[in-house]
């Protein structure tokens, strides 16, 4: 028995041509026995081995071809999303969101400049912060003129003096309130990783981040 050059099937002794691919096997094409031919590669003198199909300059089909969608990506994009997703980007800097309205200098120098999620929310908390001290700082200035005509005696403020201290006193409880209802709001918003503005803060953009 002998094997086909071409194809390398077993061919009978004395058979002239190959019965699968016609090669003529008196013309040396024939190998030895135990030597077995793979299908598609030549043999002869001179020839270099077929290529198989799919396959190219030995590489495999597809090697070499551009990396995934999302691939070097920011590391939030790993959470599940690809760059510039804001889901991706909230669910990675959830923490960061949430301390902006309770102290935002740690999201403020801490937290990744290229997340639009942490930037977003660390601009209302420090929008926040700065209103709530303006505030706090006009009341105190004026209550501390109304206890000063009240122990002073003056003139035109004496017969109000003790009762402006108490209305102060309640427009400070109800301040205190508004901006620990505001608060929570915000932090509700990072928490749940919205984008939602701050009631009467919420168009205020002091890092000149997007909106």
């Amino acid at each position: 028995m002998v094997f086909c050059g071409q194809c390398g099937i077993q061919v009978a002794d004395g058979v002239r041509f190959c019965p699968s691919c016609g090669a003529d096997m008196t013309a040396g094409a024939g190998a030895q026995p135990g030597a077995p031919v793979q299908p598609g590669i030549q043999t002869q003198p001179g020839a270099q081995a077929q290529q198989q199909p799919g396959y190219g300059a030995g590489q495999q089909q597809g090697y070499g071809a551009p990396p995934p969608q999302g691939y070097g990506a920011p590391p939030y994009a790993a959470a599940g999303g690809a760059p510039g997703d804001w889901a991706a980007d909230a669910r990675q800097n959830k923490v960061w969101g949430i301390l902006a309205y309770i102290l935002f200098l740690i999201p403020l120098l801490a937290a990744p400049k290229n997340s639009k999620f942490s930037r977003y929310h660390t601009n209302q908390g420090l929008s926040f912060f700065i209103f709530w001290l303006v505030i706090v700082i006009v009341l105190n200035i004026v209550q501390a003129i109304v206890v000063a005509a009240a122990f002073r005696g003056t003139a035109w403020l004496y017969g109000y003096g003790w009762g402006g201290l108490a209305i102060f006193g309640i427009i400070g409880t109800v301040v205190g309130i508004l901006f620990t209802i505001i608060g929570i709001v915000g932090i509700v918003h990072a928490a749940k990783g919205e984008k939602k503005p701050l009631p009467l803060l919420g168009k205020i953009n002091i890092l000149k981040v997007e909106m």
